[in-house]
């Protein structure tokens, strides 16, 4: 599919993106630093290609009370 839009756009606009992740992820849950980290790690490896294409990027469990996320 043809969309006309530049590769490198596409490209700077995502890495954008993925640089935002964590801070974004991290403004939300309260407490979970470690694991967050984890998360946009694996969502960073994937997204670079570093991946194996039969697998998933991974399986996640988050566990807790909702009061536990800011809501904005």
């Amino acid at each position: 599919m043809m969309t006309n839009i530049p590769v490198n756009k596409i490209v700077s606009t995502e890495k954008n993106k993925l640089s935002k992740l964590e801070k974004i992820i991290k403004d939300k849950i309260i407490g979970q630093d470690e694991a967050v980290s984890k998360v946009v790690k694996s969502i960073q490896r994937n997204r670079a290609g570093l991946n194996f294409s039969n697998r998933p990027i991974g399986s996640f469990i988050f566990l807790g009370q909702t009061e536990l996320v800011r809501h904005n």
